[in-house]
Protein backbone atom coordinates (compact mmCIF):
# COMPACT_ATOMS: atom_id res chain seq x y z
CA UNK A 1 0.00 0.00 0.00
CA UNK A 2 1.38 3.39 -0.90
CA UNK A 3 1.95 6.00 1.79
CA UNK A 4 1.12 8.92 -0.49
CA UNK A 5 -2.53 9.78 0.18
CA UNK A 6 -2.96 11.42 -3.23
CA UNK A 7 -1.67 8.36 -5.06
CA UNK A 8 -3.81 6.06 -2.92
CA UNK A 9 -6.96 8.05 -3.62
CA UNK A 10 -6.21 8.14 -7.36
CA UNK A 11 -6.36 4.34 -7.71
CA UNK A 12 -9.84 3.10 -8.56
CA UNK A 13 -8.62 -0.43 -7.90
CA UNK A 14 -5.49 -1.68 -6.15
CA UNK A 15 -4.93 -5.38 -6.73
CA UNK A 16 -2.30 -5.50 -3.98
CA UNK A 17 -4.88 -4.37 -1.41
CA UNK A 18 -7.26 -7.08 -2.59
CA UNK A 19 -4.53 -9.72 -2.53
CA UNK A 20 -3.55 -8.70 1.00
CA UNK A 21 -7.08 -9.57 2.13
CA UNK A 22 -7.62 -12.70 0.04
CA UNK A 23 -4.09 -14.16 -0.21
CA UNK A 24 -4.25 -17.03 -2.73
CA UNK A 25 -8.02 -17.56 -2.54
CA UNK A 26 -9.40 -16.73 -6.00
CA UNK A 27 -12.85 -17.92 -4.94
CA UNK A 28 -12.86 -15.38 -2.13
CA UNK A 29 -11.99 -12.62 -4.60
CA UNK A 30 -14.93 -13.64 -6.79
CA UNK A 31 -17.20 -13.74 -3.75
CA UNK A 32 -16.12 -10.26 -2.68
CA UNK A 33 -16.72 -8.98 -6.20
CA UNK A 34 -20.21 -10.51 -6.13
CA UNK A 35 -20.93 -8.80 -2.80
CA UNK A 36 -19.75 -5.49 -4.26
CA UNK A 37 -22.02 -5.93 -7.28
CA UNK A 38 -24.99 -6.76 -5.03
CA UNK A 39 -24.47 -4.32 -2.18
CA UNK A 40 -23.11 -1.18 -3.86
CA UNK A 41 -26.36 -0.29 -5.65
CA UNK A 42 -28.32 -0.80 -2.43
CA UNK A 43 -25.96 1.46 -0.49
CA UNK A 44 -25.98 4.12 -3.18
CA UNK A 45 -29.79 4.02 -3.12
CA UNK A 46 -29.66 4.55 0.66
CA UNK A 47 -27.37 7.53 0.08
CA UNK A 48 -29.74 8.94 -2.52
CA UNK A 49 -32.63 8.57 -0.07
CA UNK A 50 -30.60 10.47 2.51
CA UNK A 51 -29.89 13.21 0.01
CA UNK A 52 -33.56 13.42 -1.00
CA UNK A 53 -34.56 13.68 2.66
CA UNK A 54 -31.77 16.21 3.33
CA UNK A 55 -30.59 13.88 6.10
CA UNK A 56 -26.91 14.23 6.86
CA UNK A 57 -27.17 11.24 9.20
CA UNK A 58 -28.48 8.93 6.45
CA UNK A 59 -25.85 10.15 4.00
CA UNK A 60 -23.07 9.64 6.55
CA UNK A 61 -24.29 6.17 7.49
CA UNK A 62 -24.51 5.08 3.85
CA UNK A 63 -21.07 6.54 3.09
CA UNK A 64 -19.62 4.68 6.07
CA UNK A 65 -21.07 1.39 4.82
CA UNK A 66 -19.66 2.05 1.34
CA UNK A 67 -16.21 2.64 2.84
CA UNK A 68 -16.25 -0.79 4.45
CA UNK A 69 -17.42 -2.45 1.26
CA UNK A 70 -14.91 -0.90 -1.11
CA UNK A 71 -11.91 -1.09 1.23
CA UNK A 72 -12.16 -4.87 1.25
CA UNK A 73 -11.77 -5.11 -2.53
CA UNK A 74 -9.03 -2.51 -3.03
CA UNK A 75 -11.23 0.44 -3.98
CA UNK A 76 -8.95 3.25 -2.90
CA UNK A 77 -10.59 6.11 -4.78
CA UNK A 78 -14.11 5.03 -3.80
CA UNK A 79 -12.93 4.75 -0.19
CA UNK A 80 -11.49 8.28 -0.27
CA UNK A 81 -14.67 9.68 -1.83
CA UNK A 82 -16.93 7.88 0.67
CA UNK A 83 -14.71 8.99 3.54
CA UNK A 84 -14.93 12.63 2.46
CA UNK A 85 -18.72 12.36 2.12
CA UNK A 86 -19.04 10.75 5.53
CA UNK A 87 -16.84 13.32 7.27
CA UNK A 88 -18.71 16.28 5.79
CA UNK A 89 -22.10 14.72 6.51
CA UNK A 90 -21.13 13.96 10.13
CA UNK A 91 -20.45 17.69 10.44
CA UNK A 92 -23.90 18.39 9.02
CA UNK A 93 -22.57 19.61 5.66
CA UNK A 94 -24.34 18.09 2.67
CA UNK A 95 -23.88 21.12 0.42
CA UNK A 96 -21.91 19.26 -2.25
CA UNK A 97 -22.99 15.74 -1.33
CA UNK A 98 -24.86 15.18 -4.60
CA UNK A 99 -21.68 15.75 -6.59
CA UNK A 100 -19.75 13.57 -4.17
CA UNK A 101 -22.34 10.80 -4.41
CA UNK A 102 -22.23 10.94 -8.21
CA UNK A 103 -18.42 10.75 -8.19
CA UNK A 104 -18.62 7.86 -5.75
CA UNK A 105 -21.08 5.96 -7.94
CA UNK A 106 -18.80 6.46 -10.96
CA UNK A 107 -15.78 5.29 -8.99
CA UNK A 108 -17.63 2.18 -7.82
CA UNK A 109 -18.57 1.45 -11.43
CA UNK A 110 -14.91 1.70 -12.46
CA UNK A 111 -13.86 -0.36 -9.44
CA UNK A 112 -16.33 -3.10 -10.35
CA UNK A 113 -15.10 -3.18 -13.95
CA UNK A 114 -11.43 -3.22 -12.92
CA UNK A 115 -12.02 -5.91 -10.29
CA UNK A 116 -13.93 -8.07 -12.76
CA UNK A 117 -11.16 -7.67 -15.35
CA UNK A 118 -8.57 -8.65 -12.74
CA UNK A 119 -10.54 -11.78 -11.85
CA UNK A 120 -10.95 -12.69 -15.53
CA UNK A 121 -7.21 -12.24 -16.20
CA UNK A 122 -6.48 -14.37 -13.17
CA UNK A 123 -8.78 -17.13 -14.44
CA UNK A 124 -7.04 -17.16 -17.83
CA UNK A 125 -3.60 -17.55 -16.27
CA UNK A 126 -4.54 -20.50 -14.03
Amino acid sequence: MTTNAHDAAADDFCANDLLAVTADDAGMREGLRDILVEEAPRLLTRMDAGLAAASAVLVADAAHAVKSLVATVGGRRAFALADALERRARQGDTSDARQGADALAASIGKLTADLTAFIERERRTC
